[in-house]
């Protein structure tokens, strides 16, 4: 039980930094900014957690990059994916310890899986989804289950009795709750721009109303008598 609340404490961190991910930008942007931006702060996001992880044994540590890692993929695409990714692995490298195999393996997979499922929704125009984001957390985590065989072989088997269940249990629905977060942040905005776009435009022609011009004439009369 104190594992799985170790795993909760350090989930809740990466939660609160992703409320911040929301605000910023939108998802399948074609602007490579907005790409970059967001995987700096889920590369930031993983760091935080990697530098508060669960112990299990020395150089063996638990911690939630492995969701913002895919989360990034998954709506921002491979260039945050790779940015966020390549974060987490070089501090993955330098932290060392018997579990570095697997903690750089955990960190490209991650990154691998997000950014297919991005391709795909993409490809197929497919929907962010609350299933879509718990099958990929939970094929994400599956994937970080097996790869504990890279451990040696005592370590390997001790470390999945250990935090088999908790990850299953908590990492997937983490995925979820943070892709929700992001979700509904894009929705408000949407229906934000919507609301703007609406307050000077005709619904059904799309030209401007009378409202953009008596604002434009104001505007204008404002210049000539400066």
């Amino acid at each position: 039980m104190n594992v799985l609340f170790e795993l909760l404490y350090n989930l809740s961190i990466i939660i609160s930094i992703s409320i911040i991910a929301g605000f910023i930008g939108h998802q399948g942007s074609k602007d490579w900014k907005i790409s970059l931006l967001q995987g700096l702060i889920f590369g930031c996001a993983s760091v935080i957690g990697m530098l508060n992880p669960l112990v299990v044994a020395p150089g063996l540590i638990f911690d939630g990059r492995s969701v913002m890692i895919s989360l990034s993929g998954l709506f921002f695409g491979p260039l945050a994916s790779a940015i966020a990714g390549s974060m987490a692995l070089i501090l993955r490298i330098n932290q060392g310890g018997m579990g570095v195999l697997t903690g750089s393996l955990v960190i490209i997979s991650s990154a691998s899986i997000g950014t297919m499922f991005y391709l795909r929704n993409k490809r197929k125009n497919i929907k962010i989804t609350t299933g879509l984001l718990f099958s990929m957390g939970m094929i994400v985590h599956v994937a970080m289950i097996l790869l504990m065989f890279t451990l040696p072989y005592d370590s390997g088997i001790a470390t999945l009795k250990l935090i088999g269940l908790p990850v299953l249990l908590s990492f997937p629905l983490t995925t979820v709750l943070i892709g929700k977060i992001i979700l509904e942040a894009e929705e408000r905005k949407r229906i934000g721009e919507q609301i703007y776009y609406l307050s000077y435009r005709d619904e059904l022609t799309g030209l401007y109303n009378r409202r953009y011009y008596v604002e434009a004439l104001k505007r204008l009369d404002a210049c000539i008598l400066q």
